[in-house]
């Protein structure tokens, strides 16, 4: 009895061993079934690994065949550069060379010419060159008429210090505004290129050494006292050649008012037309310092109801609006800001003398 219960335990436990193994197996060939898999999914990305290594070997090549192409661009730019550079040395030098030829051509034409015979004498030459040469004196054009003055250069002075005493008008600066003046020209310029014709921007935004504005004094012998006239001289100025295109553009609007007059003429004209009466009387009015007492935001806002009115772009008002504003000067080395009004300057004057514009301030 006892050895059948021990047989059928050693059978039990043989059964339980073997179901043991079983699993055992099962699972080692799913673990070498798991390897294999693991084995060739490596097998794979070693692969891919090998593309990657193999295209950014591909890719530095490129990039060293780009450097050397961008190494030889940047070589012929160098050299299309100093081609650019000695062309435009040649050029220069030919025009120096041109303009030499040309002065020696005229400088030997003028020495064989023969000189009219002098119309003055030679005590009236003296005389001249003597006046000339007087810096107690200046001989100047009178404001109105075909009239020379001479006057004192100390008067002179005296008249001209007076005006620009008033404060209000002028203000000394220890300052050269030219350079600021000339950057905001050409930035204005520049933003409003689109307004300008090709030839006309290139001519106006074209570096070029300018000078500031210089005052001098017209003598009003006409009147008590012989005051002077402000003139500023704004030739080779910032301002000059975009003030002479402004001018340019503007003047299609003269004459288009009924208190235009266009010279003395004109005005005759007028009054052959004008009948008065037994108790009428004909006035005329003067304006002190008309120039300096221009209120330039009325100015402008005038202007702009005329482009208005006329059809015309009003862009043309950012131009005008720099040339009125901020106008400074040079007189005796000393450079003055103008804060009020506007400045007489000869440019100016004959647009606004000519456009019969009535702009009105008491003074």
């Amino acid at each position: 009895m006892d050895t059948e219960i021990a047989t059928e335990t050693r059978k039990a436990t043989a059964r339980q061993l073997e179901m043991q193994l079983k699993t055992t197996a099962q699972d080692l060939h799913e673990s070498r079934a798991l390897s294999k898999q693991l084995l060739e999914e490596r097998e794979e990305s070693e692969v891919e690994l090998q593309k990657v290594i193999n295209k950014n070997s591909e890719l530095r090549r490129e990039l060293a065949d780009n450097d050397v192409q961008l190494t030889d661009a940047r070589g012929e730019v160098d050299r299309l550069q100093g081609t650019i550079d000695t062309f435009n040395q040649c050029a220069s030098t030919h025009e120096v060379a041109l303009a030499r030829i040309t002065q020696q051509d005229v400088a030997v034409i003028l020495r064989r010419a023969k000189l009219p015979k002098s119309n003055t004498t030679t005590e009236e030459r003296i005389a001249l060159r003597n006046l000339k040469n007087n810096e107690d004196i200046l001989v100047l054009k009178a404001d109105k008429g075909n009239a020379t003055v001479v006057m004192d250069t100390a008067a002179y002075d005296g008249k001209i210090r007076h005006l620009l005493d008033d404060d209000l008008v002028y203000k000394p600066v220890s300052y050269n505004p030219t350079a600021r003046v000339t950057r905001r020209i050409r930035a204005i310029i520049r933003d409003c290129r689109e307004i300008f014709e090709e030839d006309v921007f290139n001519r106006l935004y074209k570096p070029k050494i300018v000078l500031p504005p210089k005052l001098y004094g017209l003598p009003k012998v006409h009147k008590t006292n012989v005051p002077l006239r402000p003139i500023v001289s704004q030739i080779s100025s910032p301002t000059y050649d975009l003030a002479k295109h402004v001018g340019s553009v503007l003047q299609p609007l003269v004459g288009g008012t009924s208190s235009f007059v266009k010279d003395s003429r004109h005005f005759i004209d007028i009054l052959k037309e004008v009948t008065l009466e037994p108790d009428e009387i004909m006035v005329s009015f003067d304006v002190e310092s008309l120039f300096t007492n221009v209120p330039v935001k009325e100015c402008l806002e005038v202007v702009r109801r005329k482009l208005s009115d006329s059809g015309m772009s009003e862009t043309i008002m950012v131009l005008l609006r720099n040339c009125l504003e901020g106008s400074y000067f040079l007189y005796r080395g000393k450079h003055y800001l103008q804060i009020d009004g506007v400045a007489m300057v000869v440019l100016w004057h004959r647009f606004w003398q000519t456009s019969g514009w009535s702009i009105s301030r008491p003074v």
